[in-house]
């Protein structure tokens, strides 16, 4: 069975695209909400402290999530993931620390400490790492916008990710990222967002029977600290 984690932004159309790949015949594990034992962001602490919950909740909720990949393993070829957990700790880390959420002299420790956390969980079982990730990328600005306010303040946890800009970075950074630091094939999609829905779709699923498993690095690139 290949494992195939959908990243990007908040409106890329994540969700919307492996609706269509589910009718196409494959599984698919639901993005990590609050009821998966996630904590609200407003109740974590502050700088190292609340990375380190962060990080700790993501990889915990992780293996919740984890425990259901056995059932679904007879029911398709393919099983996607709605995000994964490599890039809720490393690109939100990433994301927050370049638009000045924590110090960034902190930087290292928190990608060292994701990066620990996430090979200690793999390393014992306790998580299955995706084979490859495709990455959707809105890059249309006022479409963001448009999709923010159709939908509503509840379906985004809050600053920064009302914004445009960091969520068009966690969606590059997740691309790069999946070559860089955990060692998977990964694609992307780039939307304006006047494509059609079947469209999109039908490109995504062309990618994932593309994508191909590279091995299960978690190198931890210099240049990224």
């Amino acid at each position: 069975m290949k494992y195939v984690a959908i990243e990007g932004g908040c409106y890329a159309g994540k969700t919307t695209t492996i609706e269509y790949l589910k009718n196409e015949g494959m599984a698919a594990l639901p993005e990590l909400r609050v009821s998966d034992g996630l904590p609200p962001g407003a109740s974590l602490p502050s700088g190292l402290e609340g990375y380190k919950a962060k990080i700790d909740a993501l990889i915990k909720a992780e293996e919740k999530r984890t425990e259901r990949i056995d059932t679904l393993r007879s029911q398709a070829d393919t099983l996607l993931a709605d995000r994964g957990v490599l890039s809720a700790t490393l690109v939100s880390q990433d994301v927050g620390m370049r638009l000045g959420i924590g110090d960034p002299n902190d930087r290292r420790w928190a990608f060292e400490y994701g990066t620990t956390q996430l090979n200690e969980a793999r390393s014992a079982g306790r998580i299955v790492l995706p084979d490859a990730v495709l990455v959707m990328v809105l890059t249309n600005s006022d479409e963001f916008y448009r999709r923010a306010e159709e939908r509503g303040p509840d379906e985004v946890p809050g600053y920064p990710w009302t914004q445009y800009e960091p969520n068009y970075l966690s969606a590059e950074r997740s691309y790069v990222y999946a070559h860089t630091i955990w060692g998977n094939s990964a694609a992307k999609i780039e939307i304006q967002g006047d494509e059609q829905k079947q469209a999109v779709g039908a490109a995504a699923m062309r990618l994932v029977h593309s994508l191909s498993p590279v091995g299960e690095a978690l190198v931890l690139p210099k240049e990224m600290l």
